[in-house]
């Protein structure tokens, strides 16, 4: 789970990781984005962001964090993959989204930077 203001609007937004979601594989994962502020019952049905992984056992939002990576002023996300196979097995992957966040629904693949390694068994993104 993370929390900040990914869309500037001064409202802290939430995002939480279900790394076990099963997408159009097993355990794709995804991350889910709520706009702030929240209400009681929210649930994924009601998510204004969704990041999904894009292989079978990615994990996608096993972990995750929210910080101002290029100095912008702006939050950016960056989701770990630790079960991401990129070109091996199980090399993990972990994507930066540059912020403001808008509201849809993206793939891991559509990371505006994804760092990776060449060695398999690394789990990048634990």
């Amino acid at each position: 789970m993370a929390a900040g203001d990914v869309d500037g609007d001064g409202y802290s937004d939430f995002l939480a990781g279900a790394p076990f979601y099963d997408g159009a594989e097993v355990d794709v994962g995804a991350v889910y984005g709520f706009r702030g502020p929240q209400t009681p019952g929210d649930h994924v049905g009601n998510a204004e962001m969704t990041f999904l992984g894009d292989g079978a056992g990615a994990r996608a939002g096993d972990s995750m964090a929210l910080l101002d990576l290029d100095k912008d002023g702006v939050i950016d996300l960056v989701i770990g993959a630790p079960g991401h196979d990129d070109g091996g097995a199980s090399r993990g992957v972990a994507v930066l989204f540059f912020g403001p966040l808008v509201d849809g629904s993206w793939s891991l693949g559509d990371a505006d930077v994804r760092f990776v390694t060449a060695a398999d068994n690394e789990g990048v993104g634990s």
